[in-house]
């Protein structure tokens, strides 16, 4: 192997007799530059140092038979197209270190199944997850999301989980009631900020509403019971709201459970056993 390296930047590979190969990159490289192993075909895994903190743009492009990339942890930054073209890579999952994903690093990657974004990435590049047909799960920020081909269809993106997590604005009202249930249990109610909580307050009904027709009456139950969300202050109104939402649903089990929950742990409040079935 050739390695074009100066200043413990890679700034090119040249590979040998354009064999299949399985590229080690030496310890101490720092960046992988612009183009550096663009259109070498014959790669088919790439094992990257702990050293490495970004990846150029293009810097993989086209590396068509690249079944495998090993990312370091020290991983900051991956510029745009960076692995553009690389129609062989089925799972990539980038560390925690990730603080900026570039715009299009991922065409043409299509057949990847499990993709992974960290927690720490602020700054995600848009990407339409219709563009990966084999897709099964995407993770974004500690997230893991199953999808389905009819969700891919509805062009899901990641535009879509970066408002609600990043910028905390919430509007999950064009996503499936799949991924609005996975949403609401993985990222509302098991990782809460404050912003979660004002989401949830403002679209409780929905949300509730959402829980019941998939069938999750255990996450609906967990809301009721979330003393943040509801308490002394609130919980007339809120059972008020609640039970025209299940009695429209005709789900007694859970009226039943509203019913006796406010019973024993707000015993001051109004009295609504009468609509036990």
């Amino acid at each position: 192997m050739c390695f074009d390296i100066e200043n413990n930047i890679l700034f090119h590979f040249i590979p040998e007799n354009n064999q299949p190969e399985n590229i080690v990159v030496p310890s101490g490289v720092t960046r992988i530059s612009k183009n550096a192993f663009k259109g070498c075909t014959a790669i088919r895994s790439v094992k990257l140092p702990e050293t490495v903190r970004s990846i150029g743009e293009s810097a993989f492009e086209g590396c068509s038979s690249m079944t495998s990339i090993a990312l370091p942890n020290s991983l900051a930054f991956v510029e745009g197209k960076a692995f553009a073209g690389c129609s062989s890579l089925c799972r990539l999952s980038f560390p925690e270190s990730l603080v900026r994903i570039g715009d299009n690093a991922l065409d043409g990657c299509t057949e990847i199944k499990h993709l992974n974004f960290p927690a720490r990435t602020t700054d995600l590049g848009f990407y339409y997850l219709d563009n990966f047909p084999l897709l099964e799960t995407v993770t974004f920020f500690g997230c893991m999301v199953k999808l389905n081909p009819l969700e891919l269809k509805q062009s899901f993106n990641t535009a879509d989980i970066r408002k609600m997590v990043v910028f905390e604005y919430y509007d999950i009202t064009n996503l499936s009631s799949s991924i609005k249930t996975q949403m609401i249990s993985q990222i509302f109610l098991n990782r809460r900020t404050k912003a979660a909580e004002r989401y949830i307050t403002d679209n409780f009904e929905d949300i509730f509403d959402t829980l019941i027709k998939v069938g999750r009456s255990d996450l609906a139950k967990k809301l009721i019971m979330d003393k943040v969300l509801v308490n002394e202050n609130n919980i007339d109104s809120v059972c008020d709201m609640l039970i025209n939402v299940i009695q429209k649903a005709g789900n007694p089990e859970l009226l039943v459970f509203i019913i006796n929950y406010k019973h024993d742990n707000f015993p001051n409040s109004s009295d609504i056993s009468s609509l036990m079935i």
